[in-house]
């Protein structure tokens, strides 16, 4: 799904809302009927049989009944709740490269291009009161430098991961597995508004959505595919964190561990990721030295024309536009002869490469 669907947001985010709705099915969809607004229309009429067999087609007509996309997406925008697909500015750029980005996400509070240089910590929800510690020193460390801590808003690690961030004014997204307007748990409203206030809470999910358990595993794909890296703190051997670095391996994303006692439940699952190979580490000054995080948050180093020499012919052209002031990421697509994915996926890593930045406003500029 290269295309860039922002104007069709209203119907991309209601077909994302039929009930058993999957990733490959929604881009069958909107391939064979054209475009996001066709797709809902072939489903209102109950033409969606070629796709979805007469069961499904019958249920999403049925489900499609009475529900104006347009109407629905202009009371989202009423209660403050944005809605983000991929190819738009604002939509998280290294979720975009992931081979099942969310089609759709909703949130609330500020989804800044800053979360591109985020760094997830998770961990056990059945966390010891060092692990939490942990999460915390981890998290402010982070906030010292300029980094975003993303997690789960889960008990134990995710939370006390957002607390840390929050507590030293620094950035924190938390990734739910229940529509946005849900509190989960409940007793996390609190932290929720700290979040918001200082973040964002993000969501695949349709507001309303109520947490199920497979909602959580699903989930653990955003936190990886948003991040940097992965930090795993405290995690027994079958714990959902393991998912999470799991997905983090699969998309090229560093996996790091911190070491805990050998005969800690807790602990049997991140020593066994460092025995697989995860990096040892002991505070965030070594994940940032990993992956070559500066102060403040800059990814890699300045790069002189020598090193341009290997950037190919894409690369090329996006740097010289950008030079030129071609800052927004719509004209660089227009300009690059190429998918709009490709575009973000080729600014993305010179971003992370050092030879381009982008500003809070969106805008790339040059950094020589």
């Amino acid at each position: 799904m290269n295309r860039d669907f922002a104007r069709e947001k209203p119907f991309l985010m209601s077909l994302c809302a039929l009930p058993g709705m999957r990733y490959r099915l929604l881009v069958e969809m909107i391939t064979l009927f054209g475009s996001p607004k066709g797709a809902w229309e072939a489903v209102s009429a109950g033409q969606a049989r070629g796709v979805a067999g007469e069961g499904k087609n019958d249920e999403w007509r049925s489900a499609s009944l009475g529900v104006d996309p347009v109407k629905v997406f202009s009371g989202l925008k009423a209660r403050g709740i944005g809605v983000k697909v991929p190819g738009e500015t604002g939509y998280p750029v290294l979720l975009g490269e992931i081979d099942d980005p969310p089609p759709v996400i909703y949130c609330k509070g500020e989804l800044g291009p800053d979360l591109d240089r985020g760094v997830a910590i998770v961990g056990s929800r059945k966390a010891t009161s060092y692990g939490k510690e942990l999460a915390r020193s981890f998290a402010r460390d982070f906030s010292d430098r300029g980094v975003p801590v993303i997690s789960g808003a889960a008990y134990g690690i995710d939370s006390e991961a957002h607390r840390g961030a929050v507590m030293n004014g620094g950035r924190t997204a938390a990734i739910l597995g229940c529509g946005i307007d849900v509190v989960y748990p409940r007793t996390s409203a609190r932290l929720y508004r700290e979040i918001e206030e200082s973040g964002c809470l993000i969501s695949e999910y349709p507001p309303g959505t109520p947490p199920r358990k497979q909602h959580f595993p699903v989930r653990n794909r955003i936190i990886a595919g948003m991040s940097l890296g992965v930090v795993v703190i405290e995690a027994a051997k079958r714990s959902g964190a393991l998912i999470t670095a799991d997905l983090a391996l699969s998309y090229g994303r560093e996996v790091f561990a911190v070491p805990g006692p050998l005969y800690s439940q807790n602990s049997s699952g991140t020593n066994g990721l460092i025995k697989s190979g995860a990096s040892l580490i002991t505070g965030a000054a070594d994940v940032c030295d990993e992956l070559g995080i500066r102060d403040r948050g800059t990814i890699g180093r300045k790069h002189s024309l020598e090193d341009e020499a290997s950037l190919d012919g894409i690369e090329s052209g996006l740097i010289e536009k950008i030079r030129e002031g071609v800052c927004d990421i719509d004209e660089l697509v227009q300009g690059a002869g190429c998918t709009p994915g490709e575009v973000i996926s080729r600014l993305s890593l010179m971003q992370m490469k050092g030879y381009i930045d982008r500003g809070h406003d969106g805008r790339f500029h040059p950094r020589m």
